[in-house]
């Protein structure tokens, strides 16, 4: 009976020993748990800021050349002389091509002799006339048909000066489309010329912002051939009446184009500057965490801890998202200027995260926004 007495009392005194020691590390592992720093994530951070955004229509046009056409002949006739190159300036009034004209050359040479011989019986006729040696009829007959045949070698004359084709105004030719020896049709294109001195542009805005526009309006473009360039020109003209199946109002606006960097056809993103200014608060457009949910920023919270230490946190605020601007983009709501925002490192923060905040300092708000 001692016996069992003893097993059992060493049975207890070995379980009791055992479950008291997991007891013990189960508490220490706690412990060591419980009083564990907590990680924190590095992150860049700037300042939600209040600026003054200028208003602006956005609106995608196309540009076109101050003057541009496809020279061609009034008159058809064989290509006598090409006196111009593939891509050449030229000036206004410069031949570029003569057609042959001997035909007509010849036949203004008849119609001279027709017109002297016409003016010498005109003048006989008048110089008989108060003689009444010749009928009145006789003598308008005589000076009409002075009349007729000047006209004929005035119309022979103009025949032959649009048998050689000119420079209707000063710009740059496009691609020869002739040849020495081909005959031409009247209307046939000869080459095309474009003035590139200033460029045209058509777009158009919808009638609800009519009240905004007027001529001399500021415009700032943009084409993808020259990323970060920004041309600046003015509306020249408010087309009267409005599409009636879109509701849009063409505008067309000018833009010097001395270094001839811009091309017609080229496609062009335009923002017409309205006259007045909106407060708004922008943040750096790598801010935003973009989510089915809805479109939020990681605002940087500052307590101080037990040990009267700064410590950071973040919380996610949904925000109402408005116009970019130069890597920049207005928040409508869910923020306010001053508040700290998280720039990079988002995708490892949650509600609550602890952070290491390093000033973005390269996404200082600029004092003007450019266009994208």
């Amino acid at each position: 009976m001692k016996k069992l007495i003893y097993v059992l009392l060493g049975c207890a005194l070995v379980f009791g020993g055992v479950f008291g020691f997991i007891a013990f590390k189960n508490r220490m592992v706690a412990q060591y748990f419980a009083n564990m720093p907590k990680p924190t994530i590095p992150v860049t951070a700037t300042k939600a800021s209040e600026q003054k955004w200028e208003r602006t229509v956005s609106s995608i046009g196309v540009l076109e050349a101050l003057h541009g056409v496809d020279i061609s002949s009034e008159v058809g006739g064989t290509v006598q002389q090409v006196l111009f190159d593939s891509g050449q300036n030229v000036i206004k009034g410069e031949p570029l091509v003569r057609l042959d004209s001997d035909v007509e050359q010849a036949d203004l040479r008849s119609a001279q002799a027709q017109l002297e011989l016409a003016q010498s019986d005109a003048g006989r006729a008048r110089a008989l006339a108060p003689n009444k040696t010749i009928s009145v009829s006789s003598l308008d007959k005589a000076e009409s048909d002075a009349k007729v045949a000047a006209a004929a070698v005035g119309r022979l004359n103009a025949t032959i000066a649009k048998k050689t084709i000119n420079a209707p105004f000063d710009g740059v030719l496009g691609i020869r489309l002739v040849n020495i020896g081909q005959y031409l049709d009247p209307g046939t294109p000869i080459v095309n010329i474009q003035d590139l001195s200033a460029m045209l542009v058509n777009f158009g805005v919808s009638q609800k912002d009519l009240p905004n526009l007027t001529i001399g309006q500021e415009i700032r473009m943009t084409v993808d051939t020259y990323p970060g360039r920004v041309f600046s020109g003015k509306i020249t003209t408010i087309a009267p009446l409005i599409n009636d199946k879109t509701g849009m109002i063409p505008i067309q606006g000018r833009f010097e184009n001395a270094d001839r960097s811009l091309r017609p056809g080229m496609y062009a993103k335009l923002d017409v500057i309205l006259p007045s200014l909106q407060h708004v608060v922008i943040v750096p457009q790598s801010a935003i965490s973009y989510s089915l949910y809805g479109n939020a920023v990681f605002v940087i919270k500052r307590d101080k801890d037990q040990k009267g230490q700064e410590v950071a946190t973040v919380n996610r605020a949904l925000v109402e998202t408005g116009a970019r601007r130069g890597g920049w983009i207005i928040i409508n709501t869910g923020i306010n200027p001053g508040d700290e925002i998280v720039t990079s490192g988002q995708l490892r923060l949650d509600i609550g995260t602890q952070v290491t905040v390093t000033p973005d300092e390269a996404l200082t708000p600029p004092q003007t926004l450019p266009l994208e």
